[in-house]
């Protein structure tokens, strides 16, 4: 099992993925019905996100740490990388009202989706849905705040597995301040993330 230790703010999130041997290595899924094979937490239906219009024209292209592009709204921003941060595979983002995303680009389909835990040997208890866009599409894991973390102002976690229109997989972290962020901000970031190639 990799185990991801990932800081937000005061909170100490425990990322999972699906046990495989970590020497293992598949060729990652290129398509929305090959993420939906991978192991993770089974969706329940579709996802019930609240409405959002991109228009393409008003965002900003940034360079993901792949050196893929993505294309975002007007006040958020790439953040620095952490200790342990890969460059080439992560980039963080700061997004309006004090939330964060950690964007990955995932390669290897021996992981399979990855999960949270509150911590060691205690299983967050969330929601876990699909958007499904053809051969694109995401399948969101949302999480209810750990009952016993008193101290986080990001207490909404969601993490996100992304398949774009250049068939690229990647993982989405997300911690918002409340349940509507965290829905409002994870429909926002799978369509920028879902936005036809230019």
């Amino acid at each position: 099992m990799r185990i991801l230790f990932v800081l937000a703010l005061s909170a100490l999130a425990v990322t999972c993925e699906d046990p495989k041997f970590v020497f293992q290595k598949l060729p990652p899924p290129t398509t929305f019905a090959g993420l939906r094979q991978l192991m993770g937490p089974p969706p329940s239906g579709p996802c019930a996100f609240p409405s959002v219009t991109l228009s393409a024209d008003s965002l900003n292209p940034i360079a993901l740490g792949d050196s893929a592009t993505l294309r975002l709204p007007p006040g958020w921003q790439t953040g620095p990388l952490r200790p342990g941060d890969d460059e080439y595979t992560r980039t963080r983002l700061a997004l309006p009202g004090g939330n964060r995303a950690l964007i990955q680009r995932e390669r290897n389909g021996a992981h399979g989706r990855s999960y949270l835990m509150y911590r060691p040997g205690v299983l967050a208890k969330g929601t876990t849905c699909t958007l499904e866009r053809g051969q694109t599409g995401a399948i969101w894991s949302l999480y209810l705040p750990d009952p016993q973390d008193t101290t986080s102002v990001l207490k909404y976690a969601a993490i996100g597995a992304v398949i774009t229109p250049a068939g690229f997989w990647y993982t989405v972290n997300l911690w918002t301040t409340s349940g509507a962020d965290q829905s409002r901000l994870a429909s926002i970031l799978t369509e920028a993330m879902l936005l036809p190639l230019r």
